[in-house]
């Protein structure tokens, strides 16, 4: 028997194990991109993924109704798109407050997938035998956010958040954060595989292996 009865299950305690669900992850307040010019009605969210239904904005901290004459409608959740039905007024400050989460569903079935072709020849993680559970979780730990070290430098480097973004030296940060955990999850994943073959008496199985990316840790330009 494996250590999922389906992989949606595994999907769901890999968001637990990685303290990315729902609630995880709360914005209290903070000033939405885009310019305030009496005419501009679309405006950003820093942080992407954003909770269906968590998002409220408001206008010199007076919440706007999500139906009514003058409402906010997020437009794209997966990068924090927003409209207003009408624009704020100039010399105003537009804030929300919501809830975000750094891993698509997708992304994570795609790192649950490469965390079982670590463990075995096969890369449905319902097949993970039970003993090798926490060990493919770090697995998958690893590569979720091996691959979004990789996304911020990318949005980094390619400068895709536009002129409120914090300083550059704070993008850098992120991403060798990401980076750093990702390694810490690998080496969890290695130490409890190993732990568990060495226990059976059996050596350091399986014999193969996937590619793991690593990206080096980056340092802001001078």
């Amino acid at each position: 028997m494996g250590a999922w009865p389906d992989a949606a299950t595994a999907r769901s305690e890999l968001r637990a194990f990685l303290n990315d669900g729902p609630t995880d992850r709360p914005i209290k307040s903070k000033i939405l991109i885009g310019p305030v010019d009496g005419v501009n009605r679309a405006f950003y969210t820093f942080e992407d993924r954003i909770v269906l239904g968590s998002l409220v904005a408001s206008i010199e901290f007076v919440d706007l109704p999500t139906q009514g004459v003058t409402t906010a409608t997020l437009v794209d959740s997966v990068i924090g798109l927003i409209s207003l039905d009408a624009p704020p007024p100039q010399q105003t400050t537009l804030r929300a407050r919501y809830y975000f989460q750094y891993f698509l569903d997708a992304e994570l079935d795609e790192a649950l997938r490469n965390a079982s072709g670590e463990l075995q020849e096969s890369d449905d993680i319902t097949l993970t035998p039970f003993g090798l559970k926490n060990s493919a979780m770090n697995f998958a730990g690893y590569f979720a956010f091996t691959k979004m070290a990789i996304r911020w430098a990318q949005r980094m480097s390619e400068r895709l958040i536009l002129e409120d973004s914090p300083v550059e030296g704070g993008n850098v940060g992120t991403s060798n954060l990401f980076n750093q955990l990702a390694q810490s999850y690998l080496k969890n994943a290695i130490l409890l595989r190993d732990s568990l073959y060495m226990r059976h008496g059996r050596r350091n199985a399986p014999a193969f292996s996937v590619f793991k990316p690593r990206i080096p840790i980056i340092a802001p330009r001078r």
